[in-house]
């Protein structure tokens, strides 16, 4: 076999100089080179010599030849030739840079189709409901046994005035409900201006100072703060030098988004977007003679940065909830991103007729990112408080947090005469003999005037075989009129995988002040019918002699879940119960929906596809609905109805733009295409949004493409017929057979070009005749068929 053929059919580095008779390269990577010298009879293979009989080569002109059967003795490569086939087969090594670089070919290509499918997605407005919804959230309680008041929390939402309504409160078979437990809140999203966004009246979230003066208020606030948390924040430019004809894709969080080859100068350059949060950008680079290359950088925008030369602000006036004198307080704040490391902002607190004479305040807010993971902030109220915190992480290293805040004398502000506080906190995958372990520490620290409190956890968790453990280690120090108290104590969980069914788990609790066991505790839980659980527990504490025996039976249903617990402890049993679901109604399929998740705050959509016979994209009086379509919602919990003829999306996050990917395969008849592969829809909450999915017959095209020959016109089969549609201006690709026909049913109505791929035709060197076809394709009940699609290819001289 040719060598040069073979290690370039494979993708493998290889050099052939006959004159001097050397043949040199390596397989995969450079652990695995060779040197054959010819003049010498000798090979040099993965570090060892041996020798290289004649009968085993034959070295041409140009190429050096090598007998099949010592391919894998000197290059590791088992070849083995079939003579009945006339066959070498070679077994596939997923290292093999050819496989490596068809592999990327694939996820090249399905980006690009992604990218297309996402260019197929209509935008539906928003709408705003000035009356409707009706959904509510609901939590019982009892103790049968035992004793206890029986209690119940009840919270409903809908949409008035064009806003949404929440309404909460509490109570027990006992106070029954009572004023200070009920809460509400109105919320208006104002869609159509900038410099007021939202509108809140009742409990207030929007937030007024924010910061070291923020209170919580029963008023009313305007802000011009986006309504939904703002994802995007800038683009970075990521560019570099390697070289001609290397292969560059970037990764976002382990996907890939795009990918560019270097030009002549060698650079490659790309946009990446960044987002609030924490992004790990990859790139990978392959090299035209096998190199692989990777880097990494950790991007990180902290969430109360702003964009660059944007202004936030948020005003609100109100009464505490709680507060029995009554008083009014108006509160305000503006926040500006003076660059893309820097945001600042400035926060008032007024007393409004306050009858204890509060003092006005106000505070300054700063946060800081000198690199892209240590982030500072800092805040400054005078008279009051001054802090600073910071946060730095690197992902699979450090994670490490931390402040200190110092408080002032103020009556009206610090009524426990706080002095500091300091909180560190840190996380680590630390590596022990080649055994991780997650290790973690927190602390706080907090100085009054006349004491000191010290609160230290510490701890890692780790698996050994068949056992996963975690200890936890606890410290408390308290200084009070130069007494001081400690207390030691250490925790040790152990979960044991014995078989798929009896994994029982152990807790043991040992007092170092004390110097004894403290507590012994094992539980074991086992999943019943699918939807249920069955746990049990026993427990012995050492400091009272008492034993616990509990047994828990949970239930999850469509419906709701419940929770049924039993306990015997000091000859005593009690029983408790816990129910919690939530109702909604729809209605424009006027019927009620029961789920075992809260649903107040949150969206609903449901999918209703139909027939659109007069192609106009809307459900008219004539036209009927299609059953059982599906569709991929991200973030929201597919839930069948009607013997999975219709399905809702539940729990989607409100005033978000959904992206609603159709899937046409879950269609009965294949006929029936969907107008348009998605659509993004922005969801009201509290409501059941109806997302009206038009259905088309499709219809079918035909035609030919044939190449000119000096014997005649013959067909031409593996060529890309493009057919393009004008108005929603997708791209669809046909293929032609091996005799130069084509055919292809499921086009949608509507008005198309047809032409040959020009990438294609380029390399090729061809044109063709005619340089396109345009045509309509009506829609049709049994849908529409179009011929004659013929295309002539013709060589670029012979057309001139």
């Amino acid at each position: 076999l040719p060598v040069g053929q073979v290690f370039d059919l494979l993708d493998l580095p290889v050099e052939i100089d006959l004159k001097k008779g050397i043949i040199t390269g390596h397989v995969i990577d450079r652990r695995h080179a060779f040197r054959f010298d010819l003049t010498r009879g000798e090979v040099t293979a993965s570090g060892k010599r041996t020798s290289l009989p004649a009968g085993e080569y034959i070295a041409g002109e140009t190429e050096f030849f090598l007998r099949v059967d010592r391919f894998e003795f000197y290059l590791g490569l088992p070849m083995q030739f079939n003579f009945a086939d006339l066959r070498v087969t070679l077994p596939l090594n997923e290292e093999f840079p050819a496989f490596r670089k068809m592999q990327r070919t694939l996820a090249h290509r399905q980006l690009q189709l992604h990218e297309e499918k996402l260019g197929d997605v209509k935008n539906l407005p928003y709408r705003r409901s000035l009356l409707g919804g009706a959904v509510a959230d609901w939590s019982l309680s009892a103790t049968p046994v035992g004793g206890g008041a029986q209690y119940v929390n009840l919270s409903m939402g809908a949409m008035v005035a064009g806003g949404d309504l929440s309404l909460g409160a509490t109570g027990n078979s006992e106070t029954g409900l009572s004023n200070d437990q009920f809460t509400w809140r109105w919320h208006y999203f104002v869609d159509t201006a900038n410099f007021i966004t939202q509108i809140e009246a009742g409990d207030l979230l929007v937030g007024g100072s924010g910061g070291p003066l923020g209170r919580q208020l029963r008023g009313v606030a305007v802000t011009n703060k986006p309504q939904t948390q703002r994802q995007y924040f800038r683009t970075v430019t990521i560019e570099g030098t390697l070289g001609e004809g290397w292969e560059v894709e970037l990764y976002v969080d382990q996907k890939l988004t795009d990918f560019v080859y270097t030009d002549l100068s060698g650079r490659y350059e790309f946009d990446v977007d960044l987002y609030y949060g924490a992004s790990v950008v990859t790139l990978k680079m392959y090299g035209p003679d096998g190199e692989i290359r990777t880097e990494e950088q950790y991007l990180r925008v902290p969430y109360n940065m702003i964009p660059e030369k944007t202004i936030e602000y948020a005003a609100l006036v109100g009464q505490q909830p709680l507060d029995s004198l009554g008083d009014w307080y108006g509160q305000a704040s503006a926040f500006y991103g003076v660059s893309r490391k820097i945001t600042t902002g400035l926060g008032i607190d007024i007393p409004l007729g306050s009858q204890v004479e509060e003092s006005p305040a106000w505070d300054i807010q700063t946060c800081y990112q000198p690199v892209g993971n240590l982030t500072l902030n800092g805040a400054y109220s005078p008279g009051y408080v001054a802090s600073v915190d910071f946060n730095y992480n690197k992902p699979s290293v450090l994670s490490l947090d931390g402040g200190v805040s110092t408080y002032f004398e103020n009556d009206e502000r610090n009524l426990t005469h706080l002095r500091r506080t300091v909180m560190l906190s840190m996380s680590s995958p630390l590596v022990v003999h080649r055994r991780r372990l997650n290790f973690r520490y927190y602390l706080a620290w907090n100085t009054f005037e006349q004491s000191d409190q010290i609160n230290m956890h510490f701890g890692f968790n780790s698996s050994f075989r068949r056992i996963n453990f975690y200890y936890l280690g606890k410290y408390r120090a308290q200084r009070y009129n130069e007494q001081t108290e400690k207390n030691l104590s250490s925790e040790v969980f152990a979960s044991v995988f014995f078989t798929r069914w009896f994994r029982p788990q152990f807790r043991i609790a040992y007092d170092h002040t004390e110097n004894r066991l403290s507590r012994v505790a094992f539980f074991l839980n086992k999943r019943l019918f699918r939807t249920g659980q069955l746990g049990f527990s026993a427990e012995r504490d050492m400091a009272s002699k008492t034993n616990v025996f509990r047994v828990t039976f949970s239930l999850f249903t469509d419906f709701a879940d419940f929770s049924s617990r039993a306990a015997y402890a000091n000859g005593q049993a009690t029983l408790n119960q816990v129910q919690q679901g939530s109702v909604r109604y729809d209605q424009k399929l006027k019927r009620i929906l029961f789920d075992r998740y809260f649903g107040v705050g949150r969206s609903t959509a449901v999918v209703r596809p139909f027939l659109d016979d007069n192609f106009n994209g809307m459900l008219d009086e004539n036209e009927e609905p299609v059953a059982g379509l599906r569709a991929r919602v991200q973030g929201g919990r597919e839930k069948p109805r009607d013997d999975r003829s219709t399905y809702y999306y539940e729990g989607l996050n409100p005033y978000d733009e959904h992206l609603v990917q159709i899937d046409p395969t879950s269609l009965d008849n294949p006929l029936l295409k969907p107008t348009y592969e998605g659509y993004r829809v922005p969801l009201n909450p509290n409501m059941v949004t109806m997302i009206d999915v038009p259905l088309v017959m499709t219809g079918e095209v035909e035609g030919m493409v044939r190449r000119r020959t000096g014997a005649g016109e013959i067909g031409l089969g593996g060529i890309k017929v493009q057919f393009y549609h004008q108005t929603k201006e997708s791209l669809t690709e046909v293929m032609s057979f091996s005799n130069g026909d084509f055919f292809y049913l499921g086009l949608i109505p509507g008005r198309y070009r047809a032409a040959i791929d020009p990438e294609q035709l380029k390399r090729l060197g061809c044109t063709t005749e005619p340089e396109f076809i345009e045509f309509d394709l009506e829609a049709a009940e049994s849908g529409a068929s179009v011929t004659d699609i013929n295309f002539l290819l013709l060589p670029i001289e012979t057309a001139e």
